[in-house]
């Protein structure tokens, strides 16, 4: 829009329309005043606004005592042109407020794109402060809820540390007073450190003797016996069931018994050695005479060293077994050694039990 849009020229009224008279009426042409106003109305809705006025204010045939007569429809009209210059006058101080907004709306162009991207991006980083914010407030809400479980496990071991340690050395003095209270507690470790053997040697004592009472009770050879203990505490595992299964033991397993238990057997005495009664040989003996001599003597003192040694063996294994049975503490019964010789060679070696008070 310009400016001379804006702003039209004034109306002009052409003064041959402004000089022209209304018709007059005449008794020639028999027209009366009212029929000249009807053809002056008619023609005047073909005038414009400005000629009717121009025609108001111009100098007609009308008298001076009719002054005050006015010409109904040039009223309206005026009234009409009236307000229509009031609403140009309008229009135009309107036109140029709008001008002026416009120039100024150019100019603050850029400025308002860029307010209106600042206000954008400012509502943006409200928006990512306002959820950054609260992602770093659950952040927060979660690490402090780790932190403080971590703490309080933290915090509960070395608690229950502390409590144990402090309860432990509370107990630890409240048994080394009574100890030294009641005992030396001194002499009692040492000689516990220096015999422990001799104390399960004393434990091994006393189940022994109770084992001796209850085997000494035994009056059948089929009777269960109470197992000794070792110096362990422990029972030998070939140790008898009854007297009769010690009576048919083997002879390994005797030794091992009486080994393992340190049974003392009684102490022999070895026969003297056989004595040679013939005479000196006379020097005047001959050398073959003096070996053939020799010869009989060595085979007869080892025909009764073999003698001498089965007797030994027997009488050896049943020494054994009565020193064990007097051992476990078996007083009843007694084993009897087997006769020998020529007369009873037949028997074998047969074991007779026989029980005593």
């Amino acid at each position: 829009m310009t400016k001379n849009n804006r702003n039209p020229a004034p109306l002009r009224i052409p003064e041959t329309q402004a000089s022209k008279p209304p018709p007059q009426s005449s008794a020639q042409t028999n027209t009366t005043p009212a029929s000249t106003d009807s053809q002056s109305s008619t023609a005047s809705f073909q005038m414009s606004p400005n000629t009717a006025e121009t025609y108001l204010t111009s100098a007609g045939p009308f008298s001076a005592s009719d002054s005050s007569f006015v010409f109904p429809p040039a009223k309206s009209y005026a009234e009409l042109i009236g307000q229509a210059r009031k609403v140009n006058k309008i229009a135009v101080g309107t036109c140029s407020l709008l001008d002026k907004i416009v120039k100024h709306l150019a100019d603050a162009g850029p400025a308002i794109q860029a307010a209106d991207e600042l206000e954008k991006l400012q509502h943006e980083l409200n928006f990512q402060r306002d959820r950054n914010t609260a992602e770093l407030r659950d952040l927060e809400a979660k690490i402090t809820a780790q932190l403080e479980e971590a703490i309080k496990k933290k915090l509960k071991d070395e608690a229950l540390k502390v409590v144990k340690d402090k309860v432990r050395e509370t107990i630890k003095n409240s048994i080394n007073e009574e100890l030294h209270r009641r005992v030396q507690l001194l002499e009692l470790s040492e000689q516990t450190v220096r015999h422990p053997k001799q104390m399960l040697q004393v434990q091994a004592d006393v189940a022994n003797s109770e084992a001796r009472a209850r085997n000494a009770a035994v009056r059948a050879s089929d009777e269960s016996l109470r197992p000794l203990s070792l110096p362990d505490g422990k029972p030998h595992k070939q140790f008898p069931a009854t007297i009769h299964d010690l009576v048919n033991m083997s002879a390994n397993n005797l030794d091992a018994l009486l080994k393992e238990y340190e049974v003392t057997m009684p102490v022999v005495q070895s026969p003297a050695p056989a004595q040679s009664t013939s005479k000196e040989a006379p020097k005047t003996q001959t050398k073959a005479q003096t070996q053939t001599q020799t010869k009989a003597q060595t085979q007869t003192q080892t025909k009764a060293q073999t003698q001498a040694q089965t007797n030994a063996d027997v009488n050896s294994r049943e020494e054994k077994i009565n020193s064990l049975l007097a051992f476990i503490g078996v007083t009843t019964f007694h084993v009897v050694r087997t006769p020998s010789g020529k007369d009873v060679k037949g028997l074998g070696s047969v074991m007779v039990i026989s029980g005593h008070s």
